[in-house]
Formats: structure tokens, sequence, C-alpha cells
């Protein structure tokens, strides 16, 4: 059986709440290192405006760019989804 419009909307809703959430976690300690978008977005390899779209939650990182936030921010991964 397929899936109901109402659960696609269900899934759909989640999906950008954890973005928003990861966007927003990644920010917090972004700033909290002292790090400001530009010096970020260098250290792992993507442009200010797409580091900008991340940290509002209208972009998705993916796992290699995930790696590297997490390095450059010195956390654990598990750090990253603390929200």
């Amino acid at each position: 059986m397929g899936t109901s419009i109402k659960e696609k909307n269900e899934i759909k809703d989640k999906e950008i709440n954890i973005k928003k959430l990861l966007g927003l976690r990644i920010k917090e300690l972004r700033t909290k290192k002292g790090f400001t978008q530009e010096i970020l977005a260098e250290k792992i390899g993507i442009g200010v405006r797409n580091l900008s779209k991340i940290e509002c939650g209208n972009n998705f990182v993916t796992a290699e760019k995930l790696a590297k936030i997490i390095v450059a921010l010195d956390v654990e991964p598990v750090d990253l989804f603390n929200f």
C-alpha cells in the first residue's frame, strides 16, 4: 500500500524541522567558536551563501560537508544533533 497524502505531509514537516534545527545548531556552534560565516564556509569548502541557506534551514548538508563541519567546529557528531 502507498503512503497517504497526510503521511507524506507529516514526513515533509519533519524534514523541514530537522533542517531548521540542524541549521540553528550549526549557527550556534559556529558563533560559540567565534567563527564568522566566511570563516566556516572557507574551512568546509562552500560559499557563504550556501552556508547561510544551511543555517536558515533552506538547504541540507551532505554527509561529506557534515563531516567537515564537525572537524571545523571541533565537536562530536552528537553535538550537532543535540537540539
